[in-house]
């Protein structure tokens, strides 16, 4: 099983950075340069227990997802379980830490199970956890480019 870890401060306080993660809309605004999102459940908001159904696709493979909110604590804790879809286990854990100053500590915490058998083990020694970095690493550039063009709204 692959695992990936990653953490960004965000210049903003920890209920708005959380906020923003339960909005699907904007979720679906901050990965929307590396991943392809369609929704087929009408959902706005993350909400604990939630089966969400979607089609998720990258370099022109787009699948038919189901995931589930498995936990949310507000402003700590989303834990996202994919119950049907790409992975044969895909877990997602987004953690929410005061780092002091208006500051968030974001990070995520991903542990997978690619499909494909040897291919899969190969596709991931080779190539999925460096993508999966990137995809993490544009969503914390687009969160803290809301957070700064907010920041500047507010001081106008």
């Amino acid at each position: 099983m692959g695992q990936v870890q990653n953490s960004m401060v965000i210049s903003a306080p920890v209920d708005q950075v959380f906020a923003v993660h339960k909005s699907i809309a904007k979720l679906m605004s901050f990965v929307a340069d590396n991943v392809d999102i369609e929704m087929v459940s009408l959902v706005e908001e993350l909400n604990k227990g939630e089966e969400i159904e979607l089609f998720l696709g990258r370099f022109g493979i787009n699948r038919r997802c189901k995931i589930k909110i498995e936990e949310l604590i507000p402003s700590e804790k989303i834990e996202i379980k994919q119950t049907l879809g790409l992975f044969n286990s895909y877990r997602h854990t987004v953690r929410f830490s005061d780092h002091g100053g208006g500051k968030t500590l974001l990070t995520d915490f991903v542990s997978y199970k690619l499909p494909f058998g040897l291919l899969g083990y190969l596709i991931d020694d080779l190539f999925f956890p460096n993508d999966l970095m990137k995809i993490l690493e544009g969503r914390y550039k687009k969160i803290n480019s809301y957070f700064a063009a907010l920041n500047s709204q507010q001081a106008q």
